[in-house]
This record gives C-alpha cells, structure tokens and sequence, in this order.
C-alpha cells in the first residue's frame, strides 16, 4: 500500500472548492490523472453515485470507476477508484475554512497487486508534484466558477 498527504492553503471558500470537486464535469480542468469519461458523468455527485473515467498514473492508462462514498458539505470529500486491474486508490480531501481562504489537506491511499514496493515508491515520489499541481488547478478554477 502506497500514501501521499499534502496540505495547502488555498484562495477559496471550502463550499466553492468542495462543489468543484464534486462536479465531474470539472474535473478534466484541474484533476490532474483525469483523461475522460467513459458514458456521460452527472453534473454533481451524491453520495453513493458512480462514475467511469480514463486516468493516467505514471505513464499507465487506467479505466476507474469513481464511487463518492463520503461528502460531508463542505468539509470533506471521499471518493474510491476501482481499476479495471484492481488497483483501488482514495482520495479524500479535508477542507478547513481559514482567513484567507481554505486549508485543503489531500489524502490519497493505493493498494492492489500491482502495487510493489517499487512501482509504490514511483508513485510517491511523482504524486507529490501531481497533487500540488491538481489543488493549484482546483482552487484556480473554484475560485473561476464560485466567486
């Protein structure tokens, strides 16, 4: 099992980020492993609801089914992907309102066969500059749609 968890403070209120989180229709401007639907995403997620997206992970592409398994508006997002390998990876992200605008913490958790020690440490080491990169592309676009 492989982890990254990474905070940053973010312009933005947390209901603005949390509701471009939960807008599948967003994600291809700022979740950055998101390459394209399969089918027609909802234009927001409600807990327990699905969605099939192409990711790329290291080079690899995958298809996911995305479940949104916890939304606590707007404090927190869970959302599990389930690859067609098996690989199942979380992404939960904390929102923490501050004076400037919101604390996100990003929590993302991958296991499965295909997870070694080796392609784990690979992950690791490129998924810190990716998730830097998506909470950058989230916040920008948030504060675009919501404010």
């Amino acid at each position: 099992m492989g982890a990254i968890l990474l905070s940053r403070e973010l312009p933005g209120t947390p209901e603005a980020l949390f509701n471009t989180i939960i807008s599948p229709t967003t994600w291809e401007h700022w979740f950055g492993i998101h390459r394209e639907f399969v089918g027609k995403p909802p234009e927001r997620l409600a807990q327990g609801s699905t969605v099939v997206s192409e990711v790329l992970i290291h080079g690899m592409a995958e298809e996911v089914e995305w479940t949104a398994r916890r939304l606590d508006e707007p404090n927190r997002v869970v959302l599990r992907g389930i690859g067609q390998t098996g690989v199942q990876c979380d992404f939960t992200y904390w929102l923490q309102a501050t004076d400037t605008g919101t604390t996100v913490t990003a929590g993302i958790t991958f296991t499965g066969l295909l997870i070694t020690e080796a392609v784990t440490k690979a992950l690791e080491k490129h998924g810190y500059e990716q998730l830097d990169r998506t909470l950058g592309q989230l916040a920008e676009l948030a504060c675009a749609l919501h404010e």
